[in-house]
């Protein structure tokens, strides 16, 4: 809107307002526009709406970029990415999401995270869709409470400080592998968790989700930018936004696959809760086929299955021995 002024008077006038955040966002507006396209064509769309083009990345890949997207989408989701510098970890949860937290290394105290007894308010989890812990190797964790409360919270959103404290917040830990892949996968002694803090025992490992194979992941590079239109990051976030808080496709995942029997029980909550996930970004609209659900839940089953390799690994006894995890779909 222009204000009429006379060119003496006023050194400034405005000549055009925009917000610079959605006042309002209409996820039936969103959904509609969904139907337009072929599952395809809007994974294309997602990716370049991060500044990807999808032509230029394997299928496998896409869905390594889309599973980095998950925690923004999924409450409670327990995400881990360990691999080389310079794939672009960090920005997913830095630049993409303003429902997002990025947590540079440091000290991670309960009351920054979890609650502060003293001022009686909830700490990060209550305030951020996505709570990230960037070079999580360099974390520092002084007292014990502080794993103990994660490990609660990291098992069902809530934990006990005095108050019983209920939040939505997902974990995702990213990190550097600065080992080489080949050496670790061979070797007796170490295994793929080999960044994680010394503090974050089996029980904390045991709660993640998905781990995505950040050393399959391309270095930044100007031949993987896209130059094709996609959604402004604002507009995509919020529609992931709102999908954290109002939408959940679980019980619709349990209603098509029965999970084989050497998936347990919170095998069975990460795999489900990753392709939830799937379902939120790429069919916001719908159900998809069951050609992509059954890529969904294959892809989903792999990354629960590589974080009890690890820790079948640390821990080679009967405890994390069944990691042979299969399923069965069921046609809608």
């Amino acid at each position: 809107m222009r204000d009429e002024v006379e060119e003496d008077d006023y050194a400034f006038y405005i000549e055009d307002l925009r917000p610079i955040q959605l006042s309002r966002f209409d996820f039936d507006g969103y959904v509609e526009g969904r139907k337009r396209f072929t599952r395809d064509e809007w994974l294309d769309i997602v990716l370049r709406s991060v500044g990807l083009e999808g032509g230029m990345l394997s299928p496998r890949l896409k869905l390594h970029f889309v599973a980095r997207l998950a925690p923004l989408v999924e409450p409670n989701f327990n995400f881990v990415e360990l691999g080389p510098r310079g794939t672009g970890k960090s920005y997913f949860f830095s630049e993409f999401s303003p429902y997002s937290t990025l947590i540079s290394g440091g000290q991670a105290t309960k009351s920054v995270l979890f609650y502060n007894n003293a001022r009686r308010r909830i700490g990060l989890v209550g305030f951020w869709d996505t709570v990230a812990f960037d070079e999580v190797a360099g974390i520092k964790i002084k007292d014990p409470d502080t794993i103990q409360i994660m490990k609660d919270f990291l098992a069902n959103g809530r934990f006990s400080r005095g108050v019983e404290v209920i939040a939505d917040a997902s974990m995702a830990f990213i990190g550097n592998i600065d080992h080489s892949i080949q050496q670790v996968v061979a070797s007796t002694e170490h295994d793929l968790f080999i960044p994680l803090p010394k503090e974050f025992d089996l029980a904390v490992m045991d709660r993640f989700a998905c781990y995505l194979p950040g050393w399959e992941m391309p270095k930044n590079s100007s031949d993987y930018l896209t130059g094709n239109y996609g959604f402004i990051t604002d507009y995509l976030a919020e529609a992931f936004h709102y999908q954290f808080a109002h939408s959940n496709r679980y019980e619709e995942v349990t209603r098509r696959i029965r999970l084989g029997k050497a998936v347990e029980g919170r095998d069975e909550k990460g795999i489900k809760k990753t392709v939830c996930a799937f379902l939120k970004i790429l069919h916001p609209d719908g159900p998809p086929s069951d050609a992509e659900f059954e890529e969904y839940v294959a892809y989903a089953i792999e990354c629960r299955r590589r974080v009890k390799e690890q820790m079948n690994k640390r821990k080679p006894d009967d405890e994390f021995a069944n990691i042979n995890l299969s399923y069965r779909s069921f046609s809608l």
